[in-house]
């Protein structure tokens, strides 16, 4: 659903509209690149998915096009997502509520948002470990009761048979670098 190309957009609006969608759940390479054009591919984005966004929760990733800028796009446009990994982040505008990655509830399903990408950007290594540490945490607090199905979403596939991405890819999203 980029801003230039959004082919399924109309249809994902008609299935809103009609009630069929809950949540939207989209994972990562928004507007290839949200940066573009000084900011106005995303702003476009951003109004394109407003008819969505404000009928159903729109819960994002970051994906490997979001990088530029240290994630500063992402960051400031998504910042409506839970920020219950504590701390902040830091991009090129400056610090930040950490929505890099978060978990919710919603119905009986935690979702667990990860940042696949820190794992390939040198200078984000450190939110690694913190990343590590939030879902170790965070796995552990759920109460299986109330939400017995629990779904890790990430940009990258930690599991595929499809292309480059399966070799190094797929396995450091699978371990961490660990």
């Amino acid at each position: 659903m980029g801003a230039s190309n959004a082919q399924i957009l109309d249809y994902v609006k008609e299935e809103v509209d009609e009630g069929n969608f809950d949540m939207i759940l989209h994972v990562g390479d928004f507007a290839y690149d949200m940066n573009s054009d000084n900011g106005r591919r995303g702003d476009d984005f951003m109004n394109n998915i407003q008819p969505l966004a404000s009928r159903v929760p729109y819960m994002v990733d970051a994906g490997n096009h979001e990088q530029a800028q240290s994630f500063a796009h992402y960051t400031e446009r998504f910042r409506n997502m839970p920020n219950n990994a504590g701390g902040n982040v830091t991009t090129d505008n400056g610090v930040a509520p950490n929505n890099w990655y978060y978990s919710h509830d919603f119905g009986n399903v935690h979702f667990i948002a990860i940042n696949t990408e820190v794992l390939f950007v040198y200078k984000q290594h450190e939110h690694v470990r913190k990343q590590f540490e939030f879902i170790e945490n965070d796995l552990m607090n759920v109460d299986r009761e109330k939400t017995p199905w629990i779904v890790v979403h990430g940009h990258r596939p930690m599991y595929c048979s499809c292309d480059a991405d399966c070799g190094f890819p797929a396995r450091m999203t699978r371990t961490g670098g660990y």
